[in-house]
């Protein structure tokens, strides 16, 4: 193990006990997935895995847009 050294702290919060100073330890990184995408991978999951219902669905909304579309001048 390596001795450390208290000359040069990179941290900018320093910790003061008895005559030593010393800059307290790194927070360890958080692993923790947003919410968000974890259901938007849900939703594209269950969207993939119902494709021929996606399917329909995506197809009557395109022949619902055409219709709209055709009517208009």
């Amino acid at each position: 193990m390596a001795m450390l050294s208290f000359d040069s702290i990179p941290q900018a919060r320093v910790v003061r006990k008895g005559a030593h100073v010393f800059a307290p330890p790194p927070a360890p990184p958080s692993n923790e997935p947003s919410i968000v995408r974890d259901h938007v991978r849900s939703m594209l999951a269950v969207a993939l895995g119902m494709w021929p219902l996606t399917g329909v669905v995506l197809l009557m909304l395109g022949l619902l847009v055409m219709v709209g579309n055709s009517g208009s001048p």
